[in-house]
C-alpha cells in the first residue's frame, strides 16, 4: 500500500446491531487500513451516506453491509448501490463485504456474484478482529480474500 493511501480511504459500513457496529467500527479504525469509517444503522442510512459521498465529497473504497437490517436489507442496499454507480457513470465498482449471522445460502451466493467484486463474512467468534480485518484487507487490495 502506498504511503498515505490508507488515510484517503473511506469505508461506509451498515449494521443494525449497535454492539457489533461499535466493536467493528473500533476494529476498522484501529486497523490502519482506512482513514475514515462512516457507520450507518440500516440500508437507508447507508444509501444516503453513499449518495452524499459519491456525488459531493469523494470516493468510497469499500462498502460493508449486514444482510439482515430493518428498512432496507444488505442485499437490496448492494443492488441499489450498483444502480447508483451505473447512474453516475462509474465504471469501477466499489467492493462489498456482506456480513451474515446465518449460514450462506443460494440468495447470498447469487448476491455476491451479482454485486462483484464482493464476498461475505459469517459473523462469529473469529469475525472480530481478525476475520474482519483480513476480509477488508483482501477486498481493498483487489482480491476476494
Amino acid at each position: 500500500m502506498a504511503p498515505g493511501a490508507a488515510a484517503e480511504r473511506c469505508i461506509i459500513f451498515a449494521e443494525d446491531d449497535e454492539l457489533f457496529r461499535r466493536a467493528a467500527l473500533e476494529v476498522l479504525e484501529q486497523s490502519g487500513l482506512v482513514g475514515q469509517v462512516v457507520a450507518c444503522r440500516d440500508g437507508v442510512e447507508f444509501m444516503a451516506a453513499m449518495g452524499e459521498r459519491l456525488t459531493r465529497s469523494g470516493g468510497v473504497a469499500l462498502a460493508i453491509l449486514d444482510i439482515m437490517m430493518p428498512r432496507l436489507d444488505g442485499i437490496s442496499a448492494a443492488r441499489a448501490l450498483r444502480g447508483l454507480e451505473q447512474g453516475l457513470g462509474r465504471t469501477a465498482r466499489i467492493p462489498i463485504l456482506f456480513l451474515t449471522a446465518v449460514p450462506p445460502n443460494d440468495t447470498l451466493s447469487a448476491a455476491v456474484q451479482d454485486c462483484a467484486p464482493a464476498r461475505y463474512l459469517q459473523k462469529g467468534s473469529d469475525t472480530l478482529p481478525g476475520g474482519l480485518v483480513e476480509a477488508v484487507r483482501g477486498l481493498l487490495e483487489g482480491g476476494r480474500a
